[in-house]
């Protein structure tokens, strides 16, 4: 696939329908990206440094992302932000700065002035993502790495029948975590108090293709769909949303 005079790289993308996992294509858009034709190069040949835009069918969100550049001279989260700003350069341009709600959620300030776009932001060791997210609309995004951890942290964040579900096929772990976080994200601003993963934060399983956000009395405050995609080199990118507004405050 030729984007603006380079190859693009491609992934799959995928969400729930029914009781089975259904796939559709989805690619990397990278405008002026550097991307490698050759299979199973590492991630710093694809991005550099560099943003490249997911194209998720259906999802109204724009979803950018690119490397974290190891750098020894800066920490973790020095990193973290040199990678965000570059997300920013790339979509919004050098005005705009991610700042925070005092309930930590991050919100888009353009040239001083909030703007009514959402974003959601998310970090894995090797990749920074950002989510563009139309006004009105709510989104969270998540990026994650295969590793052991996930299954002990299942037992704490995902109710019985998740965990039977996730737990039946390879990878399923990864794939509950990111939609479990990014499910978090997207509904914060929809919930009194930080929310019960297990109970109050339900993700898609059997034949359900929703996700959903209950308040502690059991009301359901939010549904989401939910798209993901599996990176060329593991990790797993997620991101729920809804496609109309839901009593945003």
């Amino acid at each position: 696939c030729a984007v603006h005079g380079c190859l693009a790289a491609q992934c799959v993308c995928e969400r729930f329908l029914c009781d089975c996992l259904q796939h559709s294509t989805g690619r990397f858009n990278p405008p002026g990206c550097r991307a490698s034709s050759v299979a199973g190069c590492s991630f710093a040949e694809y991005f550099t440094h560099r943003p490249m835009k997911l194209s998720f069918t259906e999802c109204p969100c724009d979803i950018f992302i690119c490397d974290i550049i190891e750098d020894a001279s800066l920490c973790r989260s020095e990193r973290e932000e040199r990678a965000l700003r570059v997300l920013l350069d790339e979509a919004f341009g050098t005005e705009a700065e991610r700042r925070h709600t005092c309930a930590g959620a991050p919100v888009l300030y353009i040239g001083g002035r909030r703007s009514v776009i959402g974003i959601s932001v998310s970090h894995s060791r090797r990749h920074a993502v950002l989510a563009v997210v139309p006004p009105g609309l709510s989104a969270g995004v998540d990026v994650e790495a295969p590793r052991a951890q996930l299954a002990t942290v299942a037992k704490r964040a995902l109710s019985a029948d998740e965990y039977d579900f996730f737990s039946s096929f390879d990878g399923g772990f990864l794939l509950a975590w990111t939609l479990k976080e990014a499910l978090y994200k997207a509904s914060r601003i929809l919930l009194d108090s930080e929310p019960c993963f297990a109970s109050q934060l339900r993700i898609p399983v059997g034949d359900d293709s929703l996700a959903r956000a209950f308040d502690r009395d059991g009301n359901v405050v939010g549904s989401f769909s939910a798209v993901w995609c599996t990176l060329p080199d593991g990790e797993r990118v997620t991101v729920v949303f809804t496609k109309r507004s839901q009593n945003l405050q």
